[in-house]
């Protein structure tokens, strides 16, 4: 299994990779990383809202230009699992 590092290293490398990659980090505890492709090169992601219901969770995020030099450009974080389905 992938870890996050690794796959961090491998978006920067592959541009063409865009989504979302979830990691179990065990104990409750997950690893999400979303990734917006070498098309938004020099923008950052900030995370307007994370909305759960029991089908789906709903992340909603904006995209701002500013030169960000990451070529892939990604944001990751930890977050809890508050219900295992």
């Amino acid at each position: 299994m992938m870890k996050p590092g690794t796959y961090i290293e491998k978006i920067e490398k592959d541009t063409s990779i865009v989504g979302y990659k979830k990691f179990n980090g065990g104990e409750g505890e997950d690893f999400l990383l979303i990734s917006m492709g070498g098309e938004r090169k020099g923008n950052t992601i900030e995370v307007l809202e994370v909305k759960e219901d029991s089908e789906k969770t709903i992340i909603r995020i904006r995209t701002s230009y500013n030169k960000n030099p990451e070529p892939n450009p990604y944001i990751a974080g930890h977050f809890l699992v508050l219900n295992q389905r």
